[in-house]
């Protein structure tokens, strides 16, 4: 069974730099945005004037791939009160090879949410995430035993947002 190594990276490096939220003026368009960052990278942003709401999301796999990510793959979420989130992505996603004792390849997904989901995301916790497996098929992931200190800072992330509507 693949376990989602980046969220046990996520793990030590999260454990050391805190998670930030905060409110400033775009440098280039002017606009106030708030947004929730871990390790100087936006997870959760809120663009006060366009109202959009966005959740940045990196999986990772074992391995070098060089294959994109499809347009249309999926990112599902299951919450503790049984409510079943999905995301879906709406352009291609590059992949980024990195090693860390090993080679792991890196996609960044970039969805819309709606105010709604952002809601349930803060309001209860995630348990079950589903992502694509690039053989075919999906992977499902329990979240209780595979990076828990990720997901407590994914779940203040989506409360700083709904805090800042």
């Amino acid at each position: 069974m693949r376990l989602l190594s980046l969220l046990f990276i996520f793990l030590f490096i999260y454990q050391e730099i805190p998670a930030q939220c905060k409110t400033v003026k775009n440098p280039f368009s002017g606009q106030e945005e708030t947004a929730y960052h871990l390790n100087n990278r936006s997870l959760f942003t809120y663009n006060h004037t366009s109202r959009e709401i966005k959740l940045n999301f990196t999986v990772d796999y074992k391995g070098r791939l060089n294959e994109y990510m499809e347009k249309g793959s999926k990112i599902m979420f299951k919450l503790a009160d049984g409510t079943i989130l999905e995301f879906v992505s709406d352009r291609e996603i590059a992949p980024v090879s990195e090693v860390h004792n090993q080679v792991y390849t890196y996609y960044t997904f970039i969805f819309n949410v709606s105010e709604q989901d952002l809601r349930k995301l803060a309001s209860s916790k995630v348990v079950h995430m589903q992502k694509p497996d690039m053989k075919g098929g999906t992977v499902n992931i329990n979240v209780k035993k595979n990076g828990t200190n990720f997901w407590r800072f994914f779940s203040a992330g989506a409360k700083c947002i709904v805090k800042n509507l």
